[in-house]
């Protein structure tokens, strides 16, 4: 209990910080918005004390599982900031119309995970690159390929 307890301060610390980043600029493209969360994203998610939080998460699963579901409860907190704004853009006719929650799945999938892993598996570094952010914005245009208006 106590290690989930702490677990769950440092995720609602990062969670704190990323949400005023979340919200989107008047007058910024979806292409632009994406870019920016994403390298907000990526850059507290290779934070050395969130990569040794992630690995100690993981190592610790077996022992206990219930730790599954607050590392789930926080990737959703993730997600559940950003499936507002993707809602207004499919209102908006700037995305096309698909469920707003699997939308932001598959962003943070394509576009934040394997960083974040890269990161905890020591094959990167723990800060933004500009390699980052070239890779970035390869992965946010091919991202709007599949879901702008056909």
């Amino acid at each position: 209990g106590l290690f989930r307890a702490t677990v769950g301060s440092v995720l609602g610390e990062f969670l704190s910080e990323a949400r005023p980043r979340i919200a989107r600029n008047d007058g910024e493209d979806m292409e632009a918005y994406l870019n920016r969360i994403a390298l907000n994203l990526i850059g507290s998610a290779i934070r050395e004390d969130i990569v040794a939080l992630d690995r100690l998460m993981v190592s610790m699963i077996p022992k206990f599982p219930n730790l599954m579901k607050t590392y789930e409860e926080a990737r959703r907190s993730v997600a559940d900031l950003i499936v507002p704004v993707v809602a207004e853009a499919q209102r908006r006719g700037e995305l096309r119309v698909a469920d707003p929650q699997t939308v932001v799945d598959q962003f943070l999938a394509f576009v934040v995970t394997e960083r974040m892993r890269a990161a905890s598996f020591g094959l990167e570094p723990h800060h933004i690159t500009e390699s980052d952010r070239s890779i970035t914005r390869e992965r946010v245009v091919i991202f709007l390929c599949g879901y702008r208006p056909r």
